[in-house]
């Protein structure tokens, strides 16, 4: 039944025209049978493949969340810098499954919501086809090359490591934010469970909703906390380890007579032998799968059928997934309307806040996200800060034009400005003040939580860092607020312009002129 279903089901050319659009630039694998994956590595060029293999009992296709130059060119065995060469980037895929649908819903939209808080637009969300849903992110909108790990690294290679920093960081920031817990329920955004109801859903996947950990180091137990029966000689301090539990042994060592002791067990992490303490293990309902997060791991693809379910992975919208009815999702019923991991849109600047926010202590160090070698090359420099706040008289052309407000590029333009009055004297207070007031400016604000946000970045960092070099085409130019004058020809970085000119201010103000009765008494003396 099964295969006349999805045969029947592959036939659709808008179904098999989305398929082959996910495919490139992807490794794919076909299920026969429901159990048998095809030889690795594959592709899918034409809309005709997928029928063929309809008509070899292929009952799903999967693909990888790496995009690769040549994907038949990967081969088993493969070396980490091999590896690397070959990939052309990855998609941030994020797997969310629940043994209970109406809570696997609800983590899904508030993962989603998760990435919005960040500012993150290209989001889009399939249903898994069976009891979870895919959340993605495209390559596209993440920078070409960042600070990571005390160096700059190009992103693409930077899989797995990169998603899964950024799916834990998501996870602890919807616990934190959006769940709250008291005595006897348990709220999740709007909805409350009592702890009974949320236990019966952790037992589903194996888990419980109460875990115990160290008091010291806070690592979760993984085994009972038991007392253990140890078998120490007081004469030699050899430990014996006979067969059974008797109480009274002579030392497998010296002979000397031992008595059974109890011994509470130690942390295995930091050694700590304090009795472990009970805690609310949200893990156990809030899951997400990191092991797709692996390389060369394969997800089922969108409009693909699922075995077990007879379902398709049918991409819906971002604002459908708490009220999404499984019904939609029958081969012969599902509409071919929404795209998965749109490209088209996604900017690389828009994951900037996300990731200064999973990549806090090494972005504070660098001073921001990189996105060329041009900006790289220039801004770890350190400046020596001027004793005064520089007034806001002395800034250079550029500066005047963002402090008049912009309509685009707002968050390159609140980095440069971050960077540029921290560098010029200016304290926190003063900057926190002034970016505020800038930001009512701008025809439309940046939203606050986004502002606290890299305020909170400038307040880390242990030593200020200039802003981009003038010749850094990615922000002053592209800004449309390079106009400059006489004075820039001279400068290379638009806080030296500042830091000059107030220097020759100084210099040009008139001194006092003593008076000639005080000239006439200084010759007098004479």
């Amino acid at each position: 039944m099964f295969i006349a279903t999805s045969l029947s089901y592959y036939k659709r050319l808008d179904v098999r025209k989305e398929i082959v659009a996910q495919a490139q630039d992807k490794e794919i694998s076909v299920i026969f049978n429901k159990s048998h994956f095809s030889k690795r590595p594959d592709v899918l060029s034409y809309e005709q493949d997928v029928f063929e293999f309809a008509k070899k009992k292929a009952s799903s296709f999967h693909c990888s969340e790496e995009l690769w130059h040549n994907p038949l060119s990967i081969a088993s065995g493969m070396k980490r810098h091999e590896l690397d060469e070959l990939r052309k980037g990855w998609d941030l895929l994020l797997d969310v499954d629940c043994p209970d649908w109406e809570v696997s819903k609800l983590i899904t939209h508030l993962f989603i919501k998760a990435l919005e808080d960040h500012q993150v637009k290209s989001v889009s969300v399939k249903f898994s086809g069976n009891k979870g849903f895919h959340i993605g992110v495209p390559f596209q909108a993440f920078p070409e090359k960042i600070f990571f790990d005390g160096s700059m690294k190009e992103t693409r290679t930077l899989f797995p490591e990169l998603p899964k920093r950024i799916a834990l960081y998501l996870l602890s920031y919807i616990t934190s934010h959006y769940v709250k817990i008291a005595d006897t329920t348990i709220s999740i955004l709007d909805k409350v469970f009592s702890h009974q109801d949320l236990e019966k859903v952790a037992k589903k996947s194996g888990k419980t909703l109460f875990a115990r950990q160290c008091v010291d180091c806070a690592k979760e137990y993984k085994q009972p906390f038991a007392q253990k029966k140890v078998y120490e000689c007081d004469n030699c301090g050899h430990q014996s380890r006979p067969q059974g539990n008797p109480e009274y042994i002579r030392c497998e060592k010296c002979t000397h007579p031992v008595q059974v002791k109890t011994s509470s067990p130690s942390c295995s992490f930091c050694g700590s032998k304090k009795p472990p303490r009970s805690f609310l293990n949200l893990l156990a309902v809030i899951e997400i799968d990191t092991v797709l997060l692996a390389s060369r791991h394969l997800y089922r693809m969108p409009y693909s059928l699922h075995e077990k379910s007879g379902l398709i992975s049918l991409p819906i919208g971002l604002d459908e997934v708490l009220t999404f009815d499984k019904d939609r999702a029958k081969p012969f019923s599902a509409v071919v309307s929404s795209s998965f991991l749109d490209r088209s849109h996604a900017s690389a600047q828009e994951t900037e806040f996300l990731l200064q926010e999973v990549l806090g202590g090494d972005l504070a160090k660098a001073g921001h996200i990189y996105l060329d070698d041009r900006s790289a090359s220039h801004e770890l420099k350190e400046v020596e800060l001027p004793e005064h706040a520089i007034e806001e008289q002395y800034f250079p052309p550029c500066m005047q034009l963002i402090l008049k407000g912009l309509d685009d590029g707002k968050k390159r333009a609140l980095f440069v400005l971050l960077n540029f009055l921290s560098v010029s004297g200016w304290t926190y207070p003063a900057i926190e003040s002034f970016i505020y007031e800038w930001n009512e400016r701008n025809p439309e604000p940046l939203k606050e939580q986004y502002l606290k946000g890299q305020l909170a970045q400038l307040k880390k960092g242990k030593k200020p860092m200039p802003p981009p070099n003038c010749d850094n085409h990615d922000y002053y130019t592209s800004l449309l607020v390079c106009k400059p004058d006489g004075f820039c020809s001279r400068i290379k970085n638009p806080a030296m312009y500042a830091k000059r000119k107030s220097q020759l201010a100084s210099r040009k103000k008139p001194r006092k002129k003593s008076s000639k009765k005080s000239q006439k008494g200084e010759k007098k003396e004479k």
